[in-house]
């Protein structure tokens, strides 16, 4: 993971137990939805109410578009599909076209998305007052590099992260 787990939040047994996560994958999804609702800005916006998101101050409906553009393009890199895109004459254009429907190996998603409800919390913490256990980590700034350190740049970072206290 890049980081020791037993600094993240414990989920007390009667929530579950282990520890609080989720898989990436639904956190790209999400940032894929975002970046794509930003594209119909007469739609998602705070008078229309169609997304929470968008109830932010612009700096922060700012950073969290570079936020989601920064871990995609992470997710990009690190995964680094070389499956080939071909091109195909077409008649009547100029040059090749490419040809955008590449096959891939995909994992099963549905089977995905039931492993990840198989390990949810099974029911739902409170809202506001979430029973932290005594042994938690406590951070005195998120240890979220990419958009912490673009709001706060005199913050202390070790190996990517900002440092814990």
């Amino acid at each position: 993971m890049g980081w020791d787990p037993s600094d993240g939040v414990r989920v007390p047994d009667e929530y579950g137990g282990g520890y609080m996560a989720y898989p990436e994958v639904t956190h790209m999804l999400h940032c894929v939805s975002f970046l794509r609702k930003s594209t119909w800005p007469d739609y998602y916006n705070r008078k229309t109410k169609a997304s929470i998101e968008w109830d932010d101050t612009e700096r922060t409906i700012r950073l969290h578009k570079d936020h989601c553009a920064e871990l995609l393009r992470q997710a990009i890199t690190c995964k680094a599909d070389v499956t080939l895109m071909t091109y195909n004459k077409v008649k009547n254009y100029p040059k090749p076209l490419p040809d955008f429907s590449t096959r891939h190996k995909c994992r099963n998603f549905p089977s995905v998305l039931d492993w990840i409800r198989s390990r949810a919390i099974p029911v739902e913490p409170p809202e506001y007052d979430f029973p932290y256990l005594p042994e938690t980590k406590e951070y005195s700034k998120p240890p979220q590099p990419d958009v912490w350190s673009k709001m706060h740049p005199d913050t202390e970072m070790s190996h990517g992260r900002p440092v814990a206290y």
